[in-house]
């Protein structure tokens, strides 16, 4: 209740005004439920937002899921896909690391509560009966406009080609005396060459995004997986062809005019 009292002349008057303020969304919990252990590329979770009330005004509830890394920003948090009705989402294939996962339930009037979830994801190899299977996803889901999981899959491959890079040691060269230099010479050059797979995996998963921005997300968290999925295919810029390099330059470049939440140096990266 607000009260306001005026005086003039040794006169008070007084006014009252009750203000029924909004609250969010209350009373529920958000949970997952998944085979253990999780396995990278590999084992589907699903996020469940559970009993969740509102006053009968404030109705209807809507979610939004979304995943940051655990120790990270919120603003680098990413959707796992748009905010809707449904009160439940499946990450299909996460990659590899420690994750916190967040539930936002929202009523009509946008008051929003959020509940978090602990998620860790071991490290599998992305051999190509891995890759493969993420492939026919992949397919699936860019002929059924589904664009965050077409973004989702190409973030969870980049980040998995990635990890496998970074963890990877170099060959033990044998660089006795006895070694032929033309075979030295071949082998350093070798070591210091794109490795040709990686390079059709990046142009593949860069070529998926590109056909699916037509469809291009509005809220911030959407566009923050897709800027995620960028980054994660462009890390290593000697495995990208120049056509991935365009494509990729491209879709960054329009989402840093068009969207003010990209996170710090996504775009200007990638261009």
């Amino acid at each position: 209740t607000v009260v306001l009292r005026a005086t003039y002349e040794g006169r008070t008057g007084a006014a009252r005004m009750t203000i029924l303020m909004n609250r969010p969304p209350f009373g529920g919990s958000c949970n997952k439920t998944h085979e253990s252990p999780v396995v990278g590329l590999t084992t589907p979770v699903t996020i469940s937002a559970e009993q969740w009330f509102d006053d009968p005004d404030d109705y209807p509830i809507t979610y939004i899921f979304t995943v940051m890394v655990d120790g990270g920003r919120d603003k680098d948090a990413y959707s796992l896909g748009q905010r809707s009705m449904a009160a439940s989402t499946i990450w299909h294939r996460p990659p590899a690391g420690e994750y916190i996962l967040n539930c936002f339930i929202y009523d009509t009037l946008n008051a929003s509560s959020r509940a978090q979830l602990p998620l860790f994801v071991e490290p599998a190899e992305l051999d190509d009966s891995k890759l493969s299977d993420v492939y026919v996803d992949l397919e699936r889901n860019a002929n059924e406009g589904d664009v965050a999981a077409v973004t989702g899959l190409a973030l969870a491959i980049g980040a998995s080609l990635n990890r496998q890079a970074h963890s990877s040691s170099p060959p033990n060269l044998d660089v006795s005396p006895s070694s032929p230099p033309a075979l030295l010479a071949e082998e350093n050059a070798t070591l210091g060459a794109p490795n040709a797979r990686n390079m059709a995996i990046r142009a593949n998963l860069m070529n998926y995004l590109s056909i699916t921005s037509y469809a291009a997300p509005t809220d911030s968290s959407a566009v923050q997986q897709k800027a995620s999925a960028l980054k994660a295919i462009a890390e290593i810029p000697d495995e990208l062809d120049d056509t991935a390099l365009g494509q990729g330059a491209t879709m960054a470049k329009q989402m840093a005019i068009s969207n003010d939440d990209l996170a710090d140096g996504y775009a200007e990266a990638m261009a």
